[in-house]
């Protein structure tokens, strides 16, 4: 008898914190997978890197690499991505129409997303950046090289880590 009066308690929480119909809440749509949001004709409007010559190194070296550290570069690079090929199309800076190659017989690339510690990453061309940030209107990509070697001054020169960065508008 006292087990049942013990229960009695447990039974009441249970009934009372019990969900109803109406407690049904419309959950949000996950968000576009990057496959998705890549598609369609991008703009390559401005470029970046930074210089970290020495290991430890917690922000560029403003005197390293002359202009180039820092300082982002303005650039018109049209890129379409189909689900399957890359297309690459200049303009000049003044303006005007994107030069695509043909889309049926002149790909830059295939191209592959992936997915690597919960980052996503697009390989082309034996090349790899990581998709740092996307919307439906602005995409950005950045690329760690590690103990690399660059011209600099004329001569070769080692650096501890070299950051690329790409910044994106969808131009459709």
């Amino acid at each position: 008898m006292k087990k049942h009066l013990l229960s009695l308690p447990l039974l009441l929480c249970l009934f009372f914190s019990a969900c109803t119909p109406e407690d049904d809440v419309d959950m949000p749509m996950p968000e576009n997978p990057v496959e998705e949001q890549i598609l369609g004709d991008w703009l390559n409007y401005e470029e970046e890197t930074e210089w970290y010559p020495h290991e430890g190194d917690t922000s560029p070296d403003p005197d390293f690499a002359d202009i180039y550290n820092g300082n982002p570069t303005p650039v018109q690079q049209g890129y379409r991505f189909d689900g399957h090929f890359i297309y690459k199309g200049e303009r000049s800076l003044g303006g005007g129409a994107y030069d695509f190659p043909d889309i049926y017989t002149d790909p830059l690339s295939v191209y592959h997303i992936a997915k690597q510690d919960g980052k996503s990453y697009i390989e082309y061309s034996n090349t790899q950046w990581q998709i740092s940030a996307i919307t439906d209107s602005t995409m950005t990509w950045r690329r760690e090289l590690k103990n690399t070697k660059i011209q600099e001054g004329g001569s070769e020169q080692e650096i501890y880590l070299k950051v690329d960065i790409r910044r994106f508008r969808k131009e459709n």
